[in-house]
């Protein structure tokens, strides 16, 4: 399934507002709007606001094993002088180097970053990126990179996805 923001958008605003966490999702997990929105339904989202970044983060790791992705979050650090997105676990091989810590941007992103699918965490917003691509509002805006997602797609999926555990229906 290929969703675009575009496609999205025209059934996502239909009564609910502020729901960029739920588009992000259904694009960089490659789902259907309304799976999305009832996976983040279980996760405490209430139509009209979004979630803590926490729970945000939880959410995706947890998707990204539901439907066969590896999702790694990156924060901005500074080590050596310089300011880096490294893996929030490891702490080790940073994603990219900036010149500062407001260097990357929306704009700007394919100066410093790999070709691939991301989820960027900008301030009050998140959007999804598919293979290089901003998949949302906010394309070529200067808005501030906190928060990346790199979302990978694996060969092998989670097999227990069929269990009323991952039901997520109810939420509809």
């Amino acid at each position: 399934m290929k969703n675009t923001f575009k496609d999205i958008s025209k059934i996502a605003y239909k009564g609910d507002t502020n729901c960029c966490t739920v588009i992000a999702c259904s694009i960089a997990f490659e789902i259907d709007y309304k799976e999305a929105h009832s996976f983040l339904k279980s996760k405490g989202r209430v139509n009209g606001k979004g979630l803590s970044w926490g729970k945000i983060d939880q959410a995706y790791h947890e998707m990204g094993k539901l439907k066969g992705f590896k999702v790694t979050t990156y924060k901005l650090y500074y080590r050596n002088e310089k300011y880096a997105f490294l893996d929030e676990k490891k702490k080790e091989q940073p994603l990219c180097f900036l010149r500062s810590k407001s260097a990357l941007t929306i704009n700007n992103f394919r100066d410093y970053l790999p070709k691939g699918d991301y989820i960027f965490g900008i301030r009050r917003h998140v959007l999804a990126v598919k293979n290089g691509a901003v998949q949302d509002w906010s394309v070529n805006r200067q808005m501030r990179i906190f928060e990346i997602w790199k979302i990978e797609k694996r060969k092998k999926v989670f097999k227990d996805v069929k269990s009323p555990k991952h039901d997520f229906s109810k939420f509809i």
